[in-house]
């Protein structure tokens, strides 16, 4: 059996996604989504028999084909087959469209935390750096000036009772 435009075909890749009949399952998909994904479980179930039908009364009539992997020949599925794998392709649809938006929304916080923490360095960086600075200006002018505080010497490194810098040896 050779699969016609309005076909069905069951599988993965580029060649399955270009095929004709493929193409219109998906639209048919897109266009029942919202119905579908606030529905009950009997509404969903309504919704995946009603594209079969669609399938199946197209002109020429549309199937549901999965290759048979020993053979290589296509073979129909039952309707309740189809219905199910119509069932599986809306929720994937739908679940699609939810990843792709938690997929953008975690980008956008990501570019945004990164923003923030970027700016939030940079500020702390300067202002740390300004700080340390004016630390170090402000402990060498009280060493030179005779007031050799504690901090002054730990700070500097001076050890002011052997007359040199700390872990130098005067000997």
């Amino acid at each position: 059996m050779d699969p016609t435009m309005n076909d069905v075909l069951s599988g993965r890749g580029a060649w399955f996604n270009q095929h004709p009949g493929n193409k219109r399952f998906r639209r048919m998909l897109e266009e029942k989504k919202a119905a579908y994904s606030t529905g009950t479980k009997k509404l969903k179930m309504d919704i995946s028999k009603e594209i079969v039908e669609a399938i199946y009364s197209m002109e020429p009539p549309g199937r549901f084909l999965k290759k048979c992997p020993s053979t290589g020949q296509w073979n129909e599925i039952s309707k309740r087959d189809a219905a199910d794998r119509a069932a599986q392709a809306m929720a994937y649809t739908i679940k699609g469209e939810s990843l792709k938006e938690k997929r953008r929304q975690r980008r956008s916080s990501r570019k945004m935390s990164k923003n923030e923490v970027d700016d939030d360095v940079g500020r702390k960086s300067s202002q740390s750096s300004h700080r340390s600075t004016h630390n170090q200006q402000h402990s060498t002018t009280r060493y030179l000036e005779g007031n050799h505080s504690s901090s002054a010497v730990a700070h500097h490194g001076f050890d002011t009772r052997r007359g040199g810098a700390v872990g130098t040896s005067n000997d």
